[in-house]
């Protein structure tokens, strides 16, 4: 899901992207860094933080090494000076809050909140582990310019804990968006080949995307969808006049792509190449995987 954001990025809208992830400690960063400009595009650059514990992310993984190991590249970070922050979850906001403490410039920069999991909400956790995530994610509510929830469930469970904050004096003008996931591409590569092979087998018509309903509208749509919520998060809270080209800054932790830093085009001009990408949109791919 993580890379489907950042291939949707890269792909429908004129973005330089830097990705700042973690991998397990004995992976080679350059590796990395070279499948993503394959899978890609030069557009989409990477920095990657080699952790000691790797394939879980409740609050025994390595959140605190991979903060501390982006911290340790403040410099490349800095240099891209990103005109908004993608972070992933409660540990790419900690990541965030650790740049934002180590780059002066970044403090000002929007950061947006991508909700992928509610950690207070799994189950078989302590009472101790649910309070430690419910006070991550509310730090990372408050700290967000907007936020983007995978399903009305997921946001209204988000709400209430702003809800609550507001009970008890604490108020913010944060708005929980929902944004539901793209398919990813092998997914839909399969269900257009099976399509393919039934319109062949009774004699229908050959498949296309623009007019096909087995693929719902909001798959088609929250692709470039991404891309408008991008920009409309850096030119509704910065000051920084607009590029032609955007830089957004993408933080995720385990799934090798958590905090994304974003240049983007002005909203206007997103606006005409958004309505001219859902009008051809059988050209589209949707997602990664």
């Amino acid at each position: 899901l993580s890379r489907s954001w950042v291939h949707s990025l890269s792909a429908y809208s004129p973005s330089d992207i830097l990705v700042l992830c973690a991998q397990p400690k004995d992976k080679d960063p350059y590796m990395l860094q070279k499948s993503t400009i394959d899978d890609m595009g030069e557009n989409v650059k990477v920095v990657a933080v080699n952790v000691p514990v790797w394939n879980r992310l409740d609050r025994h993984c390595s959140w605190l090494e991979y903060a501390a190991g982006l911290v340790a590249q403040a410099e490349v970070i800095a240099e891209f000076s990103p005109d908004v922050i993608l972070g992933v979850d409660w540990t790419g906001a900690m990541a965030v809050k650790a740049l934002k403490d180590k780059i002066l410039p970044l403090v000002h920069t929007p950061f947006v909140y991508l909700n992928f999991r509610i950690f207070s909400e799994s189950t078989g956790i302590t009472e101790e582990d649910k309070q430690f995530y419910i006070e991550r994610e509310r730090e990372t509510l408050h700290s967000a310019v907007g936020v983007i929830a995978l399903s009305n469930h997921d946001k209204t469970i988000l709400q209430s804990i702003l809800d609550y904050d507001l009970v008890n004096g604490i108020s913010s003008k944060v708005e929980i968006k929902v944004l539901n996931p793209t398919l990813r591409s092998d997914i839909r590569s399969l269900a257009i080949t099976k399509l393919e092979r039934l319109r062949n087998r009774y004699r229908m018509d050959s498949f296309s995307d623009r007019n096909d309903t087995h693929i719902p509208s909001y798959s088609k749509r929250s692709v470039s969808d991404q891309a408008m919520i991008v920009s409309l998060s850096q030119e509704s809270h910065t000051n920084k006049p607009m590029r032609d080209r955007s830089r957004s800054l993408h933080v995720n932790m385990l799934s090798n792509h958590d905090l994304s830093l974003s240049r983007m085009q002005s909203h206007t001009e997103l606006e005409k190449n958004l309505s001219e990408q859902r009008a051809r949109y059988h050209k589209v791919k949707y997602g990664f995987g």
